[in-house]
């Protein structure tokens, strides 16, 4: 077994670390680190044009042959493409025998994300190289750690590196996700697309897309076109059934699941920028000066029939693991200055704010009980005191990083026997630190690694299992299709980290040089990847 020598660093005063971009040969930089690890020495020269062959097992596998097959030879072919431009060993030491390539898949997952079995062993010997995985989208993410042991050599072929080699690898959560937000700027299908093959390189598996908000309303409907075109920015900056379904597919094949959020309640004014959607927004003049206190009004039979009709629609157009359909930061003053609304709570029996949400939430999940998959509701629907009777049809979004501390909302919500997905809004929103309102606050890298989702949480093993996973968010105010990438990179790779490996990696100066190294490594891809530190990616070796 491998060990990794002493790396080149040089200490300096403020507890700075600078690293060579020199890697060591017989050290494994994959990121996020695999479960176990077993590391030669050796290097290979893997031949451009090797096939894997495929061993598809009796089942389910076999019977979609042909779809797995295809995803699988093209993340191969990408492989080689997304190769380091470092090399760190003499190719002229390498083995030069010619390397059999085989693919093991036992079934086939319906759907990547959530649910799916991610686990796959990647192992080499001296004319071998296996990937074992129960479904293609383990395979999908052995290939992925396999491009990081690729270095470039010629068109011909790549050096393999830490030969010979076992990994036996599988995530810690199975909802690894990152958000992105379409309603505050719009961003472009390819925009999208690239930011879901990115974030497969590191093996997160969700990307959730908060495609509507109060500020626009971009998604067109067939049955109601008026809500796109009066509430997206300008008639080009829509997304029809056909970028969506091709955002949806591309994300498939290359494991990663898209959820869609309309958020509701709350943050709905853009449905109500025509005439034709104004009657489905509670009217609260002394509310209106921000556009974001503008909520559904739930009183009304006609509100519900066009929620209805649209989640039907993005449903059939996604068939997703989950539909997040929001209910944060609701403006219940804004309910009770209209009258009529006053009149429904007081017929129905609804006490405040808290019960009108409630009563909303629940007609809304009862309504397409038939056709939706399990539901996501941020914490505050909780909090308001709604509980589905179905505890597993309802998963909650926990995010605010106080009143409750995130510890606490945690623990009361598995402890009722719910499922939670987790954004520390302190430490994994990315989207803060550049301004917006004078009051956010960046975080550095090491924060966003040193604070994984059930850290310094008390909760017993029934709970734990009910934390299903977390997500970075990149709410929209400051970032467009310019800049995403700098606000993403690279402190999406703590995200990625923090959710696939042991819990017990929670050190960010033991992950420094690796996430110097796939700094580099996203630059060398084309990715704008901001940097967190001075120096650079092509340190001469006489640096050292």
């Amino acid at each position: 077994v491998g060990a990794c020598p002493a790396m080149a660093l040089r200490a300096f005063a403020c507890t700075i670390i600078v690293l060579s971009a020199v890697w060591c040969g017989a050290c494994l930089p994959i990121w996020p680190q695999p479960l176990s690890q077993e590391l030669g020495n050796g290097c290979a020269l893997l031949s451009s044009d090797a096939i894997p062959s495929f061993s598809l097992g009796d089942g389910s596998a076999s019977a979609h042959g042909g779809e797995i097959k295809s995803i699988l030879m093209d993340r191969w072919k990408e492989s080689f493409e997304l190769a380091t431009p470092t090399q760190s060993v003499d190719a002229s030491t390498c083995s030069t025998a010619s390397i059999a390539v085989s693919i093991s898949v036992q079934e086939c997952a319906a759907s990547p994300g959530p649910g799916a079995n991610e686990s796959y062993t990647l192992s080499s010997q001296a004319q071998q190289l296996l990937i074992s995985a129960q479904t293609q989208y383990g395979a999908v993410w052995a290939i992925q750690s396999l491009s990081q042991l690729f270095e470039a050599h010629s068109a011909a072929a790549v050096v393999l590196t830490s030969f010979p080699f076992v990994i036996e690898d599988a995530p810690s959560f199975g909802y690894r996700g990152m958000l992105i937000d379409s309603a505050r700027h719009y961003l472009p299908v390819p925009t999208i697309k690239r930011f879901v093959e990115q974030i497969s390189w590191y093996k997160l598996n969700v990307v959730h897309w908060h495609i509507v908000d109060a500020q626009s309303f971009p998604l067109q409907s067939s049955a109601y076109p008026f809500l796109s075109e009066g509430g997206a920015y300008s008639p080009s900056q829509v997304y029809t059934d056909k970028d969506v379904a091709d955002v949806v597919e591309y994300g498939k094949e290359r494991g990663v699941a898209v959820i869609p959020e309309m958020d509701m309640p709350g943050h709905a004014a853009a449905w109500g920028f025509t005439p034709a959607g104004s009657n489905y927004t509670a009217h609260c003049p002394s509310y209106s000066a921000n556009i974001n206190n503008i909520p559904l009004d739930p009183s009304k039979d006609e509100v519900y029939e066009v929620v209805n009709g649209v989640l039907e629609e993005v449903l059939n157009l996604t068939s997703p693991p989950f539909l997040h359909l929001g209910g944060d930061e609701v403006v219940y003053g804004c309910w009770e200055e209209v009258d009529t609304i006053a009149a429904f709570m007081k017929e129905k029996g609804i006490p405040d704010g808290d019960g009108l949400l409630s009563y909303f939430v629940g007609r809304v999940h009862k309504n397409i009980a038939a056709v939706a998959p399990p539901l996501i509701q941020y914490q505050e629907v909780f909090e308001a005191g709604f509980r589905d009777s179905n505890a597993a049809g309802t998963i909650f979004h926990v995010w605010k990083a106080s009143s409750p501390a995130p510890a606490d909302a945690i623990q009361d919500i598995t402890a009722a026997g719910y499922r939670v997905v987790v954004s520390n809004s302190n430490y994994w929103y990315l989207n803060e630190g550049f301004g917006r309102l004078g009051t956010d606050t960046y975080t550095r890298w090491e924060d966003v690694y040193e604070h994984g989702i059930i850290d310094n949480i008390t909760l017993t093993s029934a709970q734990k299992d009910l934390v299903i996973g977390g997500e970075g968010c990149l709410w929209g105010e400051q970032i467009d299709e310019v800049n995403l990438e700098q606000k993403a990179w690279p402190r999406t790779l703590a995200i990625a980290e923090r959710l696939w490996s042991s819990q017990e990696m929670n050190s960010a100066q033991m992950a420094l040089p690796r996430f110097f190294t796939h700094t580099c490594l996203l630059r060398s891809r084309g990715v704008q990847a901001s940097p967190t530190n001075w120096g650079s990616c092509q340190i001469a070796a006489n640096r050292q």
